[in-house]
């Protein structure tokens, strides 16, 4: 008798509609068996299909006249079919496990685990994580993710928008006052907003956390301030804190004595930048370094010996790291600047977050050397590499050392590359060549 393979497939009844083996490793008997483990009844059902049971042959001239297999399945199910499956001992079959039909011409569907499936119907064994049903192209329900769609969503998604159906992550970010790659991460004492990106005041009643998803101070502001968010100082406390009169005169005169050395200097910058666009015959150098600049008072940052790094890092780790934690709260959070064209409907499509505008991606390129060109930009800094793990932070939006890359009129030439420690600058030049005046 010829080597054979039993799989029932029966109308699955829970929560996913699909089909499942369910005579997988259940008990097999059969009449009688060849000598030796080798095809014993439980081989037809180890869903290996290199192994297999086997009976005695029976017909006219031999001592079997009728043999018998079957298996004990454990329960009451209704069948929907009943699928045997032959070994192949004569090399028929598709060559490639990957196709199914008469000819073998027929992909397996896109989401069978492993590219295989029945050779006659195409149906697939198994379905890769987030697909269901008998050829696997349907999409877990919503609020249902992995393998078999048995997983199901737990993260607080933006918008209410519910999780990956492969992978069960947020792919559009986290609700307010969540965090973490599932949003299943509350967002911290000092910190609230969509995907936890934004600092609270630190002026909350008591020093109490603000709210999680507004940033309020639902206790109340301390003392001298005021507002929702407590970061408007009280007038009583700018009455206090107003200078004298001496005082205010040596503010003022040094405020205009600054005013007018930072009006001369920007006055110079913007004469040397005209002059070198004139002299350029349509083309501009740009240079990518990293300039450091803060509107936020005199830098607090300085160099420190490596004989007192010791000392350094155990001051910062006194009271629960309150160095650390204070310089960490100095970080700007949120937009420090506006982003109106990036918010702009037509524009939600090129931006790669929802909350971090300017990272190109591949179908930006071009546009993103338009902007350099039209607002003159001089400096970029890029504070992220192209890939970080398994994720794609950004596009290459360069070309390599010596190349160019061309998007529409514009042509950028890739002149230089000086690689540091911790970064690289690159020099590059950009050719308009829609501009037609030439010295």
């Amino acid at each position: 008798m010829s080597c054979e393979h039993f799989i029932f497939l029966v109308a699955g009844l829970l929560i996913a509609s699909a089909y499942d083996d369910i005579s997988y490793n259940k008990t097999a008997t059969q009449s009688h068996t060849i000598i030796g483990t080798r095809y014993d009844p439980s081989k037809a059902v180890d869903r290996d299909t290199a192994t297999c049971m086997r009976t005695p042959p029976i017909g006219r001239n031999n001592p079997e006249k009728t043999v018998w297999w079957k298996v004990d399945l454990g329960g009451l199910y209704n069948i929907q079919s009943v699928n045997i499956v032959f070994a192949n001992y004569d090399g028929y079959g598709c060559n490639n496990a990957s196709f199914y039909g008469s000819k073998c011409d027929i992909p397996c569907p896109t989401n069978c685990k492993a590219s295989t499936c029945n050779i006659q119907s195409g149906a697939c064994f198994m379905c890769k994580p987030g697909w269901t049903d008998i050829h696997c192209n349907k999409k877990c329900k919503d609020g249902w993710y992995g393998v078999n769609c048995s997983q199901q969503c737990v993260g607080h998604c933006r918008d209410g928008v519910t999780c990956n159906h492969v992978t069960g992550q947020c792919g559009i970010g986290c609700a307010a006052g969540w965090t973490g790659i599932m949003c299943v991460n509350e967002c911290n004492e000092r910190t609230f907003g969509y995907d936890c990106v934004n600092n609270c005041s630190g002026h909350c009643l008591n020093n109490s956390p603000c709210n999680k998803q507004t940033g309020h101070c639902d206790e109340g502001c301390k003392p001298g301030y005021t507002n929702s968010d407590c970061t408007d100082v009280s007038s009583n406390r700018t009455k206090s804190a107003s200078p004298s009169p001496n005082n205010m005169t040596v503010t003022v005169g040094g405020t205009v004595g600054s005013f007018v050395i930072v009006a001369i200097g920007i006055i110079l910058a913007f004469v040397a930048i005209r002059t070198q666009i004139m002299e350029a015959n349509g083309s501009r150098e740009t240079t990518y370094a990293l300039p450091e600049k803060t509107k936020r008072g005199p830098p607090t940052n300085k160099n420190i010996p490596v004989r007192n790094m010791k000392a350094q890092i155990t001051n910062m780790s006194l009271n629960e790291n309150a160095g650390f934690k204070s310089e960490y709260h100095d970080i700007p959070r949120g937009e420090l600047h506006p982003c109106v064209e990036g918010k702009k409907p037509e524009n939600k499509v090129k931006n790669r977050y929802t909350t971090i505008f300017p990272c190109p991606k591949p179908k930006t390129i071009a546009d993103f050397w338009t902007m350099i060109w039209q607002e003159e930009v001089g400096n970029i800094v890029c504070l992220t590499n192209l890939t970080e793990g398994t994720k794609n932070k950004c596009a290459q939006y360069w070309p390599d050392i010596n190349d160019k890359l061309q998007g529409g009129t514009l042509t950028v030439r890739h002149l230089e590359e000086k690689t540091y420690a911790e970064y690289i600058i690159r020099r590059f030049k950009i050719h308009n060549k829609s501009v037609k005046h030439k010295n």
